[in-house]
Formats: structure tokens, C-alpha cells, sequence
């Protein structure tokens, strides 16, 4: 943060309403950051890919099944338990350095952001939490359902 926190053009964001990322902050956007530890899925990197924004990350839950590591982002990997001791330790600052060096890779190369931002796209479309493969899955669980023996 100390290289980049005074250019003007990146911007670091607290908690927003739902319709302000959506409108103002994501078409925005070159890169997001996404440094939390925990969650339950990560619809903020969905929705982040979704308009063409590599994803930088730590590794959590759901974070490699979202992020394709190189492709539509960088996944940093971390412990997946954190301790106090951890924390106090070394862990949180090499894990801080080493997002900073996956951004610095971002920011330094447009070619490599245009590249993942098309795979984020595409990964929207047609991967595994895509719309239309989340409806082949609803389809076989209803067609098995429905075939059911009582």
C-alpha cells in the first residue's frame, strides 16, 4: 500500500450497499481484493468476476473452487485454521506481502488484467457456478425425483 497509496486512481472501500457496487464501484474497477479469512461462499468474487475483474485472494472456503489461480485471479495460500498465535506471528504479514505482490503483478500488467478479466467472463458463462450448469444440476435432481419408485 505504501508504493500505491497515494495514486489517485486506487480506491479502497469499506462496506457499500449492494446497488452502489453494482452501479458505480464494479464497472469501475480493474481489481479486486478480497482478504477475508472466512465467509460462507464468496459472492463478492462472483459478482467481481462476473464484470470481468480478476479476483486477488487469500485461500478460504470456497476460494479455489471459485478462483481459477493465474486464470481469473491469484489465490494466496493460507492456513486454513488461524490462531492468535498465528496471527501474532509472521503469517499475517507475509500473507499481506504476498497480496501485494499478486496486485503489483495486476497493476503492472494491463495484458495479463485484459486476459483474466475475458477468462472471468467466460468462467461466469459456462463454469461450474454458472446459470446454465446450475440448471443441468436442478434438471437431473427434478428428473430423479421424479422417477422416484414409492
Amino acid at each position: 500500500m505504501d508504493k500505491y497509496g497515494k495514486n489517485k486512481k486506487i480506491k479502497f472501500y469499506n462496506l457499500l450497499p449492494q446497488n452502489r457496487l453494482f452501479k458505480e464501484i464494479y464497472p469501475q474497477c480493474d481489481i479486486f481484493v478480497y482478504p477475508s479469512f472466512t465467509d460462507s461462499f464468496g459472492f463478492g468474487i462472483i459478482e467481481a468476476m462476473s464484470f470481468g475483474i480478476p479476483v486477488v485472494s487469500v485461500d478460504g472456503q470456497s476460494r479455489k473452487e471459485l478462483i481459477k489461480d493465474g486464470k481469473t485471479g491469484f489465490v494466496i495460500n493460507e492456513p486454513r485454521k488461524l490462531t492468535l498465535k498465528d496471527l501474532e506471528n509472521l503469517t499475517l504479514n507475509k500473507t499481506i506481502k504476498e497480496l501485494e505482490k499478486k496486485v503489483e503483478i495486476l497493476i503492472e500488467d494491463k495484458e495479463l488484467r485484459r486476459e483474466m478479466a475475458k477468462n472471468c467472463i467466460e468462467e461466469i458463462k459456462n463454469g461450474k457456478f454458472s446459470i446454465k450448469e446450475r440448471n443441468k444440476k436442478l434438471v437431473k435432481i427434478y428428473e430423479e425425483a421424479v422417477n422416484i419408485n414409492i
